[in-house]
């Protein structure tokens, strides 16, 4: 039949020694896995007497009355022998074995083979060909095929022992390499340096942060000494620690200095210990402390800055706690008198008085509901009772837990500085006087002044028409006639220097190109007497008082005029440019120049380089420039050499870009 049948015996009893031997053994592996033997007889008589000689070993006998039924029971079981009849139906031993072997899970299970028949020595030949451990004829020796079946048994135990040891093993090391990459993963991202040293002081491990730190990959540094890695005076520093460890065999806290490859000391606070482990090591854990060491030296500096400035500085703590006083510098108790221990815990306004503002105080609270900063200056009181003015600046800060807010108090005593500008604004409101009565003389001065040099013109003009003047007495005449001129002009042009500060005009976009032109036009007949030419080139608007603009371009391109070098047409060039910042004119000239040791004693009132006889003018008109340039905020310079012409450049903010 092609049925499977698979039977498994119980531990029986026996007459046989061997069996009783193996009982005994047995029942010392009680505690053991049985294994399976196979038995393959097309008999079952032959099947019950296997059974009956292996039934002592208490391990699983499994029958297959066929080759066929032998390869189904290969496919789900292992076996520690296999007991192989030569002369069966379909199938013989010689084929089922050949079967057996071409299966790798069963190549190597060892089969015996029994016959009755196959005696001969080419049958014999086949069967160890297959693979066959032994080839026994029946009748069987009971002892021999016991004996035999057990050494296979052994040795199948034996190996699945050494199988699950080596699983055993394997699962051991998985675990082992698992807690190792899970211990390596915690020292590569671990946000301190590790490290670990032989007794003699070479190094067996770094973690990652170190490699990263100091440019070198373990491999550079396993079997090297600190004195192989860093400069000696270091190096015998973090050697004389580890000793100190050792000889003592307490774990210390240490700070270290070792530089970077760069150059950069770092300072490290480690910590070493001793691990023994057959012999002892030194292990070690360092944290990078150069930041913090850098942060506290910066805080130790800045509290030497509050401790020495000289304005008076105060921390106050939260609103919440009615803004306590919690440091007072020095420079306060200067100020007020009052000691850093009698104010710690007072509030602030304890050094208002009778007189303080409550307006400004009202602002202070404000600021501090707001939780805003603030600047003030209020009337406060000194320790002794004097006042002081108190320029304060209140700035909030937060606290050390980021919760809250402290406010930083700097006072400045403006005492002096106070009493200073109150005397400079009375003397401001005297000089505002002074010159209002300046320009209401000058102005009435000259109108009185105008009208006695109007008769002398009058009635020298009527002399002179009326021949009533002798001919020796003409040149007098002329010459008064002059001088009242010359005295008409200084007049007119001492009026247009006080209207300078006095007849202003708002600023206002001004074309300076149309403003100029003008100006050529009003000098029109001048220019074709002397055979000027007057080159205008790129002028850009401004923000100005255009009359006053007008004047200062109208006295600059006059003077150019004027002061030509005898038999050389006058040549003016006007231009200018702006900035984002400023604007800048130029009026430059051919003339007769002058030197540069006069460029600022021209722009004084009534200063002349020449005589009357030479170049005619009152000496005024520069002067008008500079006060013009200067209502404008701006300068005017000269730049000249004699003989080859002057130039003046006027520098106006740019107010077309002002806020």
């Amino acid at each position: 039949m092609n049925v499977i049948f698979a039977e498994t015996f119980e531990n029986g009893s026996t007459s046989h020694p061997l069996a009783l031997s193996s009982l005994s053994q047995g029942q010392n592996m009680q505690f053991e896995e049985k294994v399976n033997i196979l038995m393959v007889d097309d008999y079952p008589e032959n099947l019950l007497a296997l059974a009956g000689i292996l039934d002592s070993l208490g391990e699983n006998l499994v029958k297959a009355y066929s080759g066929e039924e032998a390869l189904k029971c290969l496919l789900d079981q292992d076996f520690a022998v296999i007991l192989l009849d030569v002369q069966m139906p379909d199938l013989d031993g010689f084929e089922t074995a050949a079967l057996i072997r071409r299966r790798p899970k069963s190549r190597y299970t060892p089969i015996i083979f029994l016959t009755a028949f196959s005696r001969s020595d080419a049958s014999i030949f086949r069967g160890y060909s297959l693979g066959a451990v032994d080839y026994l004829l029946k009748p069987v020796e009971p002892e021999v095929l016991l004996s035999k079946v057990m050494v296979f048994v052994n040795l199948f135990k034996k190996s699945r022992s050494v199988q699950q040891q080596a699983a055993e093993l394997a699962a051991v090391n998985a675990e082992f390499n698992e807690n190792k990459a899970c211990f390596q993963a915690f020292m590569d991202n671990t946000p301190t340096v590790a490290f670990l040293k032989t007794a003699a002081g070479r190094y067996v491990y770094v973690n990652r942060l170190f490699e990263q730190i100091f440019n070198r990959k373990l491999a550079e540094i396993q079997g090297k000494t600190d004195f192989d890695l860093w400069p000696y005076e270091y190096a015998k520093q973090l050697r004389d620690n580890d000793c100190l460890v050792l000889h003592s065999g307490v774990s210390r806290e240490l700070l270290e200095q070792v530089p970077t490859p760069e150059g950069q000391l770092l300072h490290w606070l480690v910590f070493k210990f001793m691990v023994n482990s057959g012999q002892p090591y030194i292990g070690g854990v360092a944290i990078n402390i150069t930041e913090r060491l850098q942060a506290e030296e910066a805080l130790r500096l800045r509290d030497r800055a509050i401790a020495a400035a000289s304005d008076a500085i105060l921390i106050t703590g939260s609103l919440e706690e009615n803004n306590p006083i919690i440091y007072a510098n020095p420079a306060f108790e200067w100020m007020t008198g009052y000691t850093a221990t009698e104010v710690l815990g007072r509030n602030c306004f304890f050094l208002q008085g009778p007189d303080t503002d409550p307006d400004v105080v009202a602002q202070i609270h404000t600021s501090l509901q707001a939780k805003q900063g603030c600047q003030v200056t209020l009337l406060n009181y000194r320790k002794d009772g004097t006042p002081f003015w108190n320029e304060l600046t209140l700035t909030p800060t937060p606290d050390t837990n980021e919760n809250g807010l402290n406010f930083i108090v700097v006072s400045r005593d403006v005492t002096e500085r106070k009493a200073n500008e109150e005397a400079m604004q009375a003397l401001t409101h005297k000089l505002a006087q002074s010159n209002q009565e300046l320009s209401d003389f000058a102005r009435v001065a000259s109108h009185d002044l105008q009208e006695p040099l109007r008769k002398i013109q009058a009635f020298s003009d009527r002399l002179g028409a009326k021949g009533l003047v002798q001919p020796e007495g003409q040149p007098y005449l002329e010459r008064m006639q002059d001088a009242a001129k010359r005295m008409s002009r200084l007049i007119q042009d001492l009026l247009a220097l006080s209207r300078v500060a006095t007849k202003v005009q708002p600023f206002v976009p001004v074309n300076l190109t149309e403003l100029v032109q003008e100006v050529i036009s009003d000098l029109e007949i001048r220019i074709e007497e002397v055979g000027a030419k007057v080159e205008l080139g790129f002028l850009p608007s401004c923000h100005a008082d255009r009359l006053q603009m007008r004047q200062l371009f109208q006295n600059l391109i006059g003077n150019a005029l004027k002061f030509q070098r005898p038999g050389i047409p006058p040549v003016v060039r006007v231009g200018g440019e702006c900035t984002p910042q400023d604007c800048q004119f130029v009026v430059a000239d051919n003339g007769i120049g002058f030197d540069e040791k006069y460029k600022e004693r021209i722009f004084n009132v009534f200063e002349r380089l020449h005589g009357q006889s030479e170049y005619q003018g009152t000496g005024v008109g520069l002067a008008i420039c500079r006060k013009i340039v200067e209502r404008h905020g701006g300068t005017i310079v000269a730049e000249s050499t004699p003989g080859q012409g002057s130039t003046f450049r006027i520098m106006l903010p740019n107010r077309k870009n002002s806020p």
